[in-house]
């Protein structure tokens, strides 16, 4: 597992009694995180984890046939939008999955955003009227690092352009808004097609 500092720091009331089983408790709350981006850099230029995660102990090993099950982590998040066979269960908490079903953790980052202009204008009209509302989808590009969720071992990485999105048939604004800019999400397909020689691959061990 890579390293990682962790410094936790607990205030108190003046007067008020620290009881060490309870900062025994917070700390090892905050330092075995079971979300799954707690593996993931900061940012695309980092190297070390964000934090501890119970991942070490409890994901399974990236060994034998696949599928390998994954979870797509951070930026771009479309895990939910992967092949139900390669993905684990949820636990029912959001960003959490059944660690023991988990071997594969891509950890997704946007950057360049609007380099490229809008990709797609989507234009809704209030049912009471009044003025039109705007949704521009703005280019970007995604980079995604794959790694072995039980050693945190890099296995490799691959970049994803956003594409033009459909409209959505309707959009739930508030009252007097005109519009807004989102940031366009990359293809399901493209993603899937850069996974599959992890997810699929027969791993020896």
């Amino acid at each position: 597992m890579l390293p990682v500092a962790l410094a936790v720091m607990i205030v108190i009331p003046a007067g008020a009694v620290l009881v060490p089983h309870l900062v025994k408790r917070v700390t090892e709350d905050l330092s075995k995180d079971r979300r799954t981006y707690s593996l993931c850099p900061r940012d695309r230029g980092d190297t070390d984890i964000l934090r501890k995660s119970q991942m070490a102990e409890d994901s399974a090993p990236y060994r034998g046939a696949g599928p390998h099950r994954v979870v797509v982590a951070g930026a771009g998040d479309l895990t939910l939008r992967l092949p139900k066979e390669w993905v684990p269960a949820q636990t029912g908490a959001p960003a959490e999955y059944q660690l023991d079903q988990l071997e594969l953790v891509a950890c997704g980052y946007q950057y360049a955003v609007g380099e490229e202009g809008i990709l797609q204008t989507c234009k809704y009209k209030p049912l009471q009227g009044g003025a039109e509302y705007t949704v521009s989808q703005q280019s970007a590009k995604y980079d995604y690092r794959v790694y072995e969720a039980r050693t945190g071992t890099p296995l490799g990485s691959f970049t994803l352009k956003a594409v033009r999105g459909d409209c959505a048939d309707f959009r739930s604004v508030y009252a007097g808004a005109t519009g807004t800019e989102v940031t366009a999400d990359p293809d399901d397909k493209e993603l899937q097609r850069e996974l599959q020689p992890f997810v699929m691959a027969t791993v020896p061990g």
